[in-house]
């Protein structure tokens, strides 16, 4: 649609029509350095111990389950989209939290994506000299047009694409040295009090909404920096801090998950069938963010010394690690009724904190 020509020609710097607002708005940026594939070679293009015979509708392509044990990259490329949302997700918590615009860097992907099943097991097209991992469209992972709405709705981000901050039509000043505050995840207390005694801008690997005001918020040394850069995104946000503290954690998490699903979430890979059902992959979701406990989620020290506030944080970091994707037939309703596969996420990941 028109949504997405218009992002892919802003992606390349060539949409003139934007008010200058689009490149200042109130608040400033906010950026992130987005997950990586796992170091070491590429996956095999094909498992040999696979079956390769078609067994979907129309016995032309595969359905989910045979295509998954078919192509290694497939597997590896979901998980790096699983680490993707969640650190899209964290990045969104950030930044509705510190009221600034994010900026969506360019993903890596490890499997193109395509209606013709012959991109099953390789991941590229036949005859493409595509080389992965490559930079995949945002479009292959979220809903651009909803992803864009949300910034219409209370408390929405709005969304700018990855090349802006370069764009000849922003502020000079974006560009200018010191414009950029480069922000540290530090894995514990200790280090990010010696980071701050540096002068360094710095967050914990558990960063509550209450914990990232003071931090980077307006009132905090680092609030009048036109763009907050995170050398990592991915299952930073802690939560939502208490109500008896006055941070309102659950209703805050709960307009945030609104958002979440209503705007973000629910997207997946195709196809690996002619038949839609039949290859389509859901993206594995992150877990939803946490109200914390009374007390936790406002000081970084105190919330390691206190055993319900690492207990909550241990429970979180455990429902965000790698698990083995496993597809099943889908339960009830119209997606049983054609043949959909949802993704079985297992119980450890399944229970919120």
């Amino acid at each position: 649609g028109d949504t997405g020509k218009v992002w892919r020609l802003r992606e390349a710097r060539l949409w003139l029509l934007d008010p200058p607002e689009y490149y200042s708005p109130a608040g400033g940026f906010l950026t992130f350095t987005p997950p990586q594939p796992l170091a070491g070679p590429l996956p095999p293009e094909s498992d040999p111990s696979a079956s390769s015979d078609f067994d979907d509708k129309y016995r032309t392509g595969w359905l989910v389950p045979t295509a998954l044990r078919r192509s290694p990259r497939l597997r590896a490329h979901l998980e790096l989209v699983r680490r993707h949302l969640l650190a899209l997700r964290d990045a969104l918590a950030l930044a509705s939290v510190l009221g600034r615009t994010l900026v969506v860097p360019r993903l890596p992907c490890l499997c193109d994506r395509s209606e013709a099943v012959t991109i099953i097991p390789s991941c590229v097209f036949e005859a493409s000299d595509l080389e992965l991992p490559f930079h995949c469209p945002i479009s292959h992972i979220l809903d651009l047009g909803r992803l864009l709405r949300m910034a219409g709705q209370p408390g929405g981000v709005p969304i700018r694409e990855s090349t802006l901050l370069a764009n000849l039509l922003a502020p000079r000043s974006l560009a200018a040295p010191g414009a950029t505050v480069r922000v540290a995840i530090a894995a514990n207390a200790s280090a990010i009090a010696a980071m701050r005694l540096a002068g360094k801008a710095a967050l914990s690997v558990a960063t509550s909404d209450a914990e990232a005001k003071a931090s980077l918020g307006r009132e905090s040394r680092w609030g009048s920096a036109e763009v907050l850069h995170l050398a990592s995104a991915e299952g930073i946000f802690g939560g939502w801090a208490d109500a008896a503290s006055g941070g309102g954690g659950a209703a805050a998490r709960d307009r945030f998950e609104q958002l979440m699903r209503a705007y973000v979430l629910g997207g997946s890979w195709c196809c690996s069938s002619w038949y839609k059902p039949h290859g389509a992959f859901d993206f594995a979701e992150p877990v939803s963010t946490s109200a914390l406990p009374g007390g936790c989620g406002r000081d970084e020290r105190v919330d390691e010394e206190t055993a319900v506030c690492m207990r909550t944080q241990q429970r979180r970091r455990a429902a965000q690690r790698p698990f083995e994707f496993r597809y099943v037939p889908a339960r009830g309703g119209s997606r049983a009724r054609d043949g959909y596969f949802s993704l079985e996420v297992p119980s450890r990941v399944a229970e919120p904190p």
